[in-house]
């Protein structure tokens, strides 16, 4: 009688562990038939997923995407951004020794000025790509920050006009010398003479910044934020030092309780403050040399990121609002400029008077946003990825069905033709792929399954046709 309890026990513990195992293969997912207390097949509301197989033969399924946001294609569209901009050290363009006496061949020459108006570029940039993000900058100078705006802002205009005028009034501070002669007396006296042409702000050289300063200002302008969107701050540092009043650790391991990505972008040689900074708070670090490569880096900050588990742990559903135009015949006081308008945009929450969106309601703090806008962010979170070129053949393009004699590429999910100048508008402008879409639609409304793809237009000797062999067996074996 004791051994047959005994081997009831191990196989009850044989099954316990069975039943673990099967939980984290197919991941940590409530069983939807717990609560009703029926007594199912576990693997029984699992026959109705199709189950794919990708170029490198993993078995992937279409609810992976909910179970974990790590594994999901899509990126992080609600953003948060402070651009951190060194308004400091600025040599002249016609320099040729540094601090350090090098040559400016080793490493660009800070202009401060060529950096601010590659930061206007990308604040146009950025909501065109991000347009439910929001912005905000920060000056650093004469050991201080300066924020520009008193909160995160969608205004991509405001915030120009704001960076315009608080470079205004700095040079108009600026030491009685005019350019011209600074950039005479700095190639003849070297560095010495451009700091003394630099700008001076209360009987102090501005070009002493302070990144402790400038890390502070960030943090109280992400934290009074939105709470649901991604946090980050992208520095441009044009110095080769930065003078703190205090330990600028202590606020490196804020930034990291708190969440918030460091992006640095340094015109100036390495650092080793910014590369712990960096590290830290989950960012990059990154050494240009010239003010292309400068655009080239800030285009990539500009799109949407990819989700990580250090920085995304907020999984809560989001209200957005959809407000109608109106157009009254009398005035009615905005709440975001308090000024009389006869057209805007009314809050479906508290019926205020908006005059743009994508923005927060003034009054009850609701995201608007246009459809428009969601299909733009939704568009730029998932990459089309590069179709395989194909032999010369004529083929029919299958968006523009035009004869394609040469330049054709394939979709490797739809296996769908296409043309070099629609390959490039659906990679550049359109994102998602005709002939994919088209697919889903018809998998919707159950005229046509994933499974039932056409037959790959490859020839026998192309490097994928045997991929497409082996996937078409797997799906009727299947």
């Amino acid at each position: 009688m004791e051994a047959v309890a005994r081997i009831m026990v191990e196989d009850l513990l044989d099954l316990e562990a069975e039943e673990q195992e099967q939980t984290a293969v197919w991941g940590l997912m409530d069983d939807p038939w717990k609560e009703s207390g029926a007594k199912k097949d576990r693997f029984e509301w699992r026959k109705g997923v199709d189950l794919y197989v990708d170029k490198e033969g993993r078995i992937s399924r279409p609810y992976l995407a909910d179970l974990d946001p790590a594994r999901a294609d899509g990126t992080v569209v609600l953003r948060s951004v402070v651009v951190l901009i060194d308004y400091g050290e600025m040599y002249s363009a016609t320099d040729t020794t540094s601090t350090s006496g090098a040559t400016s061949g080793d490493f660009i020459v800070p202009l401060r000025i060529s950096s601010v108006a590659v930061v206007k570029e990308f604040i146009d940039d950025f909501f065109e790509l991000c347009p439910l993000g929001e912005l905000g900058v920060v000056l650093m100078y004469n050991k201080t920050a300066h924020v520009l705006t008193a909160a995160l802002t969608s205004n991509h205009q405001m915030l120009k006009d704001l960076i315009d005028d608080e470079i205004s009034r700095l040079e108009s501070g600026r030491s009685g010398t005019s350019r011209s002669e600074g950039a005479v007396r700095s190639t003849l006296n070297g560095p010495e003479a451009a700091l003394e042409d630099a700008v001076v702000i209360d009987g102090v050289r501005a070009a002493q910044v302070s990144l402790q300063a400038g890390l502070e200002k960030c943090y109280l302008l992400l934290n009074n934020g939105k709470s649901y969107s991604r946090k980050e701050v992208l520095c441009i540092w044009n110095s080769t030092a930065t003078h703190d009043a205090g330990l600028i650790g202590d606020t490196i391991d804020v930034l990291r309780t708190h969440n918030i990505q460091i992006n640095v972008i340094s015109l100036t040689p390495h650092l080793h403050v910014l590369e712990r900074l960096t590290s830290t708070c989950h960012g990059d670090y990154t050494v240009i040399r010239n003010e292309a490569a400068l655009k080239d880096q800030l285009i990539t900050y500009s799109k949407a990121q990819a989700p990580s588990t250090d920085l995304d742990n907020s999984k809560d559903l989001i209200p957005i609002g959809f407000p109608e135009w109106e157009q009254g015949l009398c005035a009615a006081l905005c709440t975001c400029h308090n000024q009389l308008k006869f057209n805007s945009y009314a809050c479906p929450r508290c019926l205020a008077r908006n005059c743009s969106i994508p923005s927060n309601c003034a009054v009850c703090g609701l995201l608007l946003a246009k459809s428009l806008d969601i299909a733009r962010c939704s568009k730029t979170s998932y990459n089309v990825p590069p179709f395989q070129p194909l032999p010369p053949n004529k083929k029919d393009c299958y968006m523009c069905d035009r004869v394609v004699l040469s330049g054709a590429g394939v979709c490797l999910k739809c296996n769908q033709v296409f043309c070099l100048d629609c390959d490039v508008n659906i990679h550049e402008y359109l994102l998602p792929c005709p002939g994919c879409q088209y697919i889903d639609l018809l998998s919707r409304q159950g005229l046509q399954t994933r499974s039932t793809k056409p037959e790959p237009p490859l020839p026998e000797d192309h490097p994928q046709y045997n991929f497409y062999q082996d996937q078409l067996k797997l799906i009727q074996e299947d």
